[in-house]
C-alpha cells in the first residue's frame, strides 16, 4: 500500500499511480498494490514520514546530517539502492 498526502489535481494522482505501478512491475511483478490519497491533517504519520524522508534526502544529497540526527533513532534502515551504479539519480 502506498499512501500519499491528498492531491487536488486528478492528473497528479494518475501520475503517481502510474509511477508506482511501473516500479512495482519492475521489482515485484507478482504483487498487487493500492494507492491511497489521505488528507495530511487526518494522519500525522504522513507528516512524520515526510520529515524523515526529507532528512535522509538532505543527508545523502547534501551531506547535511543535522535533521537526520534528530530522527535516526526512529529509522530502521537507511541505504542507497543505486550506490553501486555509476549513474547518479539525485
Amino acid at each position: 500500500m502506498v499512501v500519499a498526502s491528498s492531491l487536488q489535481i486528478k492528473k497528479k494522482k494518475a501520475a503517481i499511480y502510474d509511477t508506482v505501478k511501473d516500479v512495482i512491475q519492475q521489482v515485484s511483478p507478482a504483487h498487487r498494490f493500492v494507492t491511497a490519497f489521505v488528507a495530511n491533517f487526518t494522519d500525522p504519520c504522513l507528516q512524520i514520514a515526510d520529515y524523515a524522508t526529507w532528512a535522509v534526502q538532505r543527508l545523502y544529497e547534501h551531506g547535511d546530517g543535522r535533521s537526520f540526527d534528530r530522527v535516526k533513532h526512529l529509522v530502521a534502515s537507511c541505504f542507497e539502492p543505486f550506490a553501486l551504479s555509476e549513474t547518479r539519480y539525485y
